[in-house]
Parts: C-alpha cells; sequence; structure tokens
C-alpha cells in the first residue's frame, strides 16, 4: 500500500490553490490542496466503489495525519462533480418525535407517542353522548329509515319521519306517536350516541391524520413506518457533509479514529434531534416546531367529517341489538 500511495503521489503535482477574492480586491488562498490531482481522482475512485471500504481499510492505512485525510474526503465531497450518489439509512423512534409536539394543555407529546406506539385511547370522547337533535335525522339513510319503520310499526317511511321529528301534521299519526312515544325516544337515544360515536371517530381520524402529515412532513429524507415502529429514511451522503455541520462533524471523528460514515450521519441526526433550536439550519428535520392546531381540535369539537355510512352502519348495528326478533 506504502509503495502505490508514493507512486501515485508522483504523478502529476497540485493544481493551483483554490483563491477567492477579498475585501481589497486581493486574491487569497481558499483552500489549499495537499496532493497532486491525479492523487485526488484515484482516491475519489476508491471512495466512490465502497465509501464504507475506504474508511475502515484504506484510509487508515495510507499513513497520513488526520488534516490530510480530511483533506482528501473534504474535496471529494466539496469539489469532485463526478462523486457517485451513496445513501445512509437512518431511524427515528416515537420519544424523540413526540418531543418535538409538547403543549402546555392537552398532553399532545403523550398522543403523538401513543399514536405512533400504536397504543393510543380516548375514552373520554366518547364518555359524554351528544342530546338528539332533529339535526341528526339528516345523517340516517333509507335503509335506516326503513328499519326504524318497521320498529315504529308504519307502513312508510315518510310516516317514520314525522314521528321521529315530533313534529306531528297527520291525524291519523297522532294516537301513533301517543302510542310509541317511549320507543320513540329510545330510537332517538341510540341516534345521539351512534352520532357522537362516529363523530368521536371521525374527530380522532382527523387528528390522526393531522399528526402523521406533520411527523412526515417536518422530518426529511424519509417517512414513518407504522409496522417498524419508527421513523425510516435514507439521506445521501453528499447532502449530509455539504451542510454546515456535516464537514466539521467528520473532520471531528478523523481527530478520534476512522469513523463509518453511518457513524457520522447517526452523530449528526442525534446532535440535530437533541440540541434542536440552537442551529440556523437542519438536514433532517424542519426549522420550525411541527404545528397541530390544538384549539381546533380540542377545544371546539367537531374538527373530523362524519362518515354517513359509518353512522349508519353503526345505528343499525345498535337497532339490531335492542330490537331483534
Amino acid at each position: 500500500m506504502k509503495k502505490l500511495i508514493k507512486n501515485m503521489l508522483n504523478e502529476g503535482w497540485p493544481e493551483e490553490p483554490d483563491v477567492e477574492i477579498g475585501p481589497d480586491g486581493e486574491e487569497y488562498e481558499k483552500y489549499h490542496r495537499m496532493f497532486p490531482d491525479k492523487f485526488y481522482l484515484k482516491m475519489f475512485k476508491m471512495i466512490d466503489r465502497d465509501p464504507e471500504f475506504f474508511m475502515s481499510e484504506i484510509l487508515r492505512n495510507l499513513g497520513f495525519e488526520s488534516e490530510e485525510e480530511y483533506d482528501i474526503l473534504h474535496h471529494y465531497f466539496v469539489n469532485y462533480s463526478d462523486r457517485k450518489d451513496y445513501y445512509v439509512d437512518f431511524t427515528i423512534d416515537p420519544d424523540d418525535i413526540a418531543s418535538f409536539f409538547s403543549d402546555r394543555d392537552y398532553g399532545l407529546e403523550e398522543i403523538v407517542k401513543g399514536l405512533l406506539e400504536g397504543d393510543w385511547d380516548y375514552h373520554e370522547w366518547y364518555n359524554e353522548s351528544f342530546q338528539f337533535d332533529d339535526y341528526m335525522l339528516d345523517y340516517i339513510d333509507e335503509k335506516s329509515w326503513g328499519d326504524i319503520a318497521k320498529i315504529l310499526k308504519v307502513d312508510n317511511i315518510s310516516d317514520a319521519e314525522e314521528l321521529m321529528s315530533g313534529d306531528i301534521g297527520n291525524k291519523h299519526l297522532e294516537d301513533k306517536y301517543e302510542l310509541m312515544e317511549n320507543t320513540i325516544e329510545d330510537v332517538q337515544g341510540i341516534i345521539a350516541s351512534s352520532i357522537t360515536e362516529a363523530q368521536a371517530d371521525a374527530d380522532i381520524s382527523y387528528l390522526h391524520d393531522d399528526i402523521m402529515d406533520e411527523v412526515n412532513d417536518w422530518f426529511k429524507h424519509g417517512s414513518f413506518n407504522t409496522k417498524q415502529g419508527e421513523f425510516v429514511g435514507k439521506v445521501e451522503l453528499g447532502d449530509v457533509m455539504t451542510e454546515p455541520h456535516g464537514l466539521p462533524q467528520l473532520e471531528s471523528d478523523l481527530v478520534d479514529g476512522y469513523p463509518t460514515f453511518d457513524g457520522v450521519v447517526q452523530d449528526i441526526l442525534h446532535e440535530e434531534l437533541n440540541d434542536w433550536g440552537y442551529k440556523d439550519e437542519y438536514i433532517f428535520t424542519g426549522d420550525e416546531k411541527p404545528y397541530i392546531n390544538t384549539d381546533r381540535h380540542f377545544r371546539y369539537g367537531g374538527a373530523g367529517t362524519l362518515d354517513n355510512q359509518h353512522f349508519n352502519d353503526m345505528f343499525r348495528d345498535r337497532l339490531s341489538w335492542v330490537y331483534s326478533d
């Protein structure tokens, strides 16, 4: 290896150093190249073939100082236009994700954590049933009206609708209403409880969709995998290294040894998660905290759009439990 390196270093001479024009109009060396161009190119092609193998087996055997090792990697990521894409996998667990959703009033962090872990329960959303109101009758479909008509022992849906509303306009239904008043109130109660549950289901579904959308928008380079129970991502190595704290992290790690690129990416990820809010730019997250409209979801209620089919299926099931033949 040492003989190969010696031969490579003898091939060609360093290119003129990168320069930039200073405020005084003079040229200043921007970043000095330590090796001949051909040497860089051969190193770059070795990295392209297998970046992790280069770090673990080749770089450590070059016999260079950490500054020289970093010089090679710096130019590979910054100046090598033919660099091949190399992707590094990463994951973020529900605890780390949920910590960014903290709020003062609604326990949103625990809600997010429970959702992502598949362990959530909102009993209180179902505990207090709505009182029956005439508007609920608008959600009842024809099939459900048919079942109500049978229970009220009337021949048509129009009569069933009139009896359920209590607005009796036909004389022939006045006696029927008095006779069936208790049954009508019971059916109204079933309508109200079914509406309550269907609306709660809709609200919860909407909240969950909102949370998942925000998780997948705010965390970058991947999406939450419900089967794995974690955010799963894949980031291109150059995108990480060319960010403001990418190469500095690599340089720091090289002082202590020969890190894997995977390890460097994980270090940067964990630093971002742990020190979020103290940097101007982020690779793996947004630069403002994720936002869930808690007023819409918790204070006012009814945020979700009620699924009419779901309500009617639930309503008919409950009718059958009470009025089975």
